[in-house]
């Protein structure tokens, strides 16, 4: 996570702008109803995390509660397959996947969504699979369904980056798809925040390099 959010800040100062820029940078909208930072404003702010100005504050607050929310999600496995509780008489964009459990039917929340998709599909070497493996097993789940969703479950398992940042995204447009947001048991820790922090500060002091190589 902490090299999603690298990427998500080179994303945010890019030149020209790439997908899901202006949601990640966006202030908190004041909506509960759809932006977990609005949904979170009290519990960000006695963490002293700030959201009412665009930019790298909003980011930041948005990554701490989303480590939470994948906590809480998958046990912070990239692997995890759909909710069996669930059942299987539903539809293939109906079924989670990944760390945190997202589904194919958010797609549509936003047309940057689907941009940062079609991103990640064209270049998959850029999927940190390999840093999300570390210290995580993963036993066999089926896909459930076929056809778009299927793909979508499929990709989301193999490049747990992309889950990352459409997570990070979707969150701010709809926060609502996710249950431990709702009942705002995706906890927000201090730890965190400071690892984050650290990592800002690593890209700030030289941000070329830094995002030439997350890019």
């Amino acid at each position: 996570m902490a090299l999603s959010y690298a990427r998500s800040l080179c994303r945010i100062h890019a030149n020209p702008e790439k997908p899901a820029a202006s949601v990640l940078r966006s202030s908190s909208s004041g909506n509960a109803a759809k932006d977990v930072l609005a949904l979170y404003s009290s519990i960000l702010a006695n963490a002293g995390l700030r959201t009412s100005s665009s930019g790298e504050e909003p980011l930041q607050a948005t990554y701490v509660i989303g480590i939470g929310l994948g906590m809480r999600e998958s046990s912070g496995k990239y692997c995890e397959g759909y909710d069996t509780a669930a059942g299987t008489n539903r539809t293939s964009a109906e079924g989670e996947a990944g760390l945190f459990q997202a589904s194919y039917n958010s797609i549509s929340a936003s047309p940057e969504l689907r941009k940062l998709y079609d991103e990640y599909k064209a270049n998959e070497s850029r999927c940190m699979l390999a840093t999300f493996k570390e210290g995580v097993s993963c036993t066999s789940r089926s896909i459930l369904g076929t056809g778009a969703g299927a793909d979508y479950q499929t990709f989301v398992k193999r490049c747990p980056a992309f889950a990352a940042e459409y997570t990070m995204t979707l969150i701010r447009l709809l926060r609502s798809h996710f249950g431990p947001l709702n009942t705002k048991s995706a906890q927000v820790i201090g730890s965190c925040d400071s690892m984050l922090s650290q990592v800002k500060t690593l890209i700030d002091s030289n941000p070329e390099a830094a995002c030439s190589e997350l890019f």
